[in-house]
Parts: structure tokens; C-alpha cells; sequence
């Protein structure tokens, strides 16, 4: 009976650690979200990621090392903060993280005008 419940016990466990440790998924139009919100605040975080505030939104969303894939602090700040954008993030889930407080932004707009597009990196069409 001790086997049973070493070997239920591992399994558990072995499933747990490899949710925990699955990568985020690669954005596409059906894994993302979307939602409108004005900009609070924008900073470096991590390794070379730019993280997003919004006004009345919890979780910190950020763009994984977008700053190694041509965006620039300064210029992010001056256009986007303050200003109304559409943002879609990969809808993902881990047991590190189960409240999804950080949320990957796959492509950020403002007005007319795409700030950012991952859907399009990863096609190769930009």
C-alpha cells in the first residue's frame, strides 16, 4: 500500500512540476485576449522586458525582451502614456504563477498605429 500511494504521490507531483515549468505558448489570434485601457506607467524589467501598467487593471503586462527586438523606453513613454490602447495578451496558466499577475503581450496598438505585433514576428511578414 505504501508503493500506491509513493508512486500517486509522484505522479502528482511530476504533473504539477511540468505545468509549472511549461514555456508560454506562442501567441496566436486564438490563445490571446483582448482589452482596451489607458497606459499608467512603462519600465524595464527582467531580462531587457518592457512592462506596462494600466489604469485600473491589477496584473503587469509586458512584452518579453522588447527591448532586444527594437523598442525603446523613451519612445514607448512618450506615445503610450496617458493614451487609450488595445492590447492583446496570451491567455496562460501555471501553477507558479495562478493568479496570472504578469500577462505576455502579444501585440499593442494605439489609435490606428501598431506599436507592436509578435503574431507578425513570428510569421516573418514584418
Amino acid at each position: 500500500m505504501k508503493t500506491v500511494w509513493t508512486f500517486i504521490i509522484f505522479s502528482l507531483l511530476s504533473i504539477i512540476l511540468l505545468m509549472a515549468l511549461r514555456p508560454i505558448a506562442k501567441p496566436t489570434a486564438a490563445n490571446c485576449k483582448t482589452f482596451k485601457a489607458e497606459v499608467k506607467e512603462i519600465s524595464e524589467a527582467g531580462t531587457k522586458d518592457v512592462l506596462f501598467q494600466f489604469r485600473d487593471r491589477q496584473a503587469t503586462y509586458y512584452i518579453n525582451r522588447g527591448l532586444e527586438r527594437g523598442l525603446y523606453l523613451d519612445t514607448l513613454r512618450n506615445k503610450l502614456t496617458g493614451q487609450l490602447v488595445t492590447v492583446d495578451y496570451v491567455r496562460h496558466w501555471t501553477p507558479l504563477d495562478p493568479f496570472t499577475d504578469g500577462r505576455h503581450i502579444a501585440k499593442i496598438s494605439v489609435a490606428d498605429e501598431v506599436i507592436y505585433d509578435e503574431l507578425l514576428l513570428l510569421s516573418g511578414k514584418q
